[in-house]
């Protein structure tokens, strides 16, 4: 698709600014994934006034939202203001945009990764299926005023620390900065399995000692073991399918350990 920058843009100050909004918000973080980049588009063209944006939308046989989009990461700029993401990657299964670099932006790839997994949770929700399956199996449990730790008390068993995570991609830190006992890292489920193809690929690197590791679908109010064990008998019932999942690093381990190109950037 090709554009006539001077016709689009002519005195247009409304796209212009929209231009300018985004790049400012571009260049505080520099790389965004596809979903995030979509939805701060169509937030910043809905503040356009709708006579405006249904003109140039005419004019151009296409949405205005996409026409910025395709302005963004291609080479057909609709104008100056334009911010450049060109560069496309896939990192862990997702689509992430970054401006051209002769360097690899693993930080700021990460940190965009981060955000848009926080952007998909409700953690409210995410917090409630896990007290409610703690509750299930006779715990009497108390948020902390951090909101993502949770502390699990059952008379008979070793007090739970449980710290919630919005994705398995910051467990490793997580683990370095743990101390005592009863750990447990709860994470959410993703989109794609790669996060967890990558931890489990990287989980011989962390002290992961005896701290447990769950995962939580929060769509069905389900818990699952990734990485340890529990002596209680109720905690282990309550368990969506846990064959299933440790099969599943199981299966992950001997594939990594056999040399099968798994990996979660490409």
């Amino acid at each position: 698709m090709k554009y006539a920058c001077g016709d689009l843009m002519g005195n247009n100050d409304e796209l212009i600014e929209t231009l300018k909004r985004l790049l400012r918000y571009i260049n505080a973080y520099k790389v965004l994934s596809e979903e995030e980049l979509r939805l701060k588009i169509a937030e910043e063209v809905s503040r356009i006034e709708e006579g405006s944006r249904k003109e140039m939308e005419d004019k151009f046989g296409g949405s205005l939202e996409e026409l910025i989009f395709e302005s963004i990461t291609t080479h057909e700029k609709l104008s100056i203001f334009s911010p450049d993401l060109h560069v496309k990657i896939n990192y862990l299964g997702e689509i992430f945009y970054c401006p051209p670099s002769h360097t690899y932006m693993e930080a700021e790839i990460a940190d965009a990764y981060l955000r848009l997994v926080e952007m998909r949770i409700d953690f409210d929700r995410f917090r409630s299926v896990i007290i409610d399956f703690l509750q299930k199996a006779g715990y009497r449990t108390e948020v902390l005023d951090e909101k993502d730790r949770i502390l699990a008390e059952k008379k008979g068993f070793k007090t739970l620390n449980l710290h919630l995570l919005p994705t398995i991609n910051i467990a490793g830190e997580r683990l370095e900065e743990l101390e005592g006992e009863g750990n447990v890292i709860v994470v959410p489920t993703e989109k794609t399995p790669w996060a967890f193809v990558n931890f489990i690929r990287r989980m011989d690197e962390y002290p992961i000692n005896d701290t447990m590791i769950w995962v939580a679908n929060i769509e069905k109010g389900t818990v699952d073991p990734l990485i340890g064990d529990t002596t209680d008998d109720k905690i282990n019932s309550g368990f969506d399918n846990p064959r299933r999942a440790r099969k599943a690093v199981q299966i992950w381990r001997a594939s990594l350990h056999g040399g099968m190109p798994f990996g979660g950037m490409s």
